[in-house]
């Protein structure tokens, strides 16, 4: 009589599996939402409580307050419109990284930071 074999994935700890986040817009279903942001919501709530008058759309992103990756969804309550920097410096922080504040000017000659003539 042969003794039993066990193979190694029998042997092997669990597979660790990620929290499944839901899928990202995409296409005509991200264009609607935009649109539908859009029409509700004018400009970049960033800018606004910084005191700047910055449109987010059409250049800026739709963004997930909370991000999908941390169980966020892609419903109406969880997107908001950003202007591209406040986008990124949003998501970086979402990601644990550090943002160093802007010193200087921007492009078109306007101070990045209060206090700064």
């Amino acid at each position: 009589m042969k003794p039993p074999t066990f193979s190694p994935k029998r042997l092997a700890a669990p597979r660790f599996e990620p929290r499944r986040a839901h899928p990202r817009l995409r296409g005509r279903a991200l264009q609607r939402m935009r649109e539908q942001v859009a029409s509700e919501q004018t400009l970049c709530p960033d800018c606004e409580a910084e005191g700047c008058v910055t449109s987010w759309f059409p250049a800026g992103e739709l963004d997930h307050v909370l991000a999908l990756s941390h169980g966020g969804t892609n419903d109406r309550d969880n997107l908001v419109g950003r202007c591209k920097r406040h986008h990124l410096v949003k998501t970086a922080r979402d990601m644990g990284h550090r943002v160093k504040p802007a010193k200087g000017c921007d492009a078109l000659g306007w101070p990045t930071e209060p206090g700064h003539s």
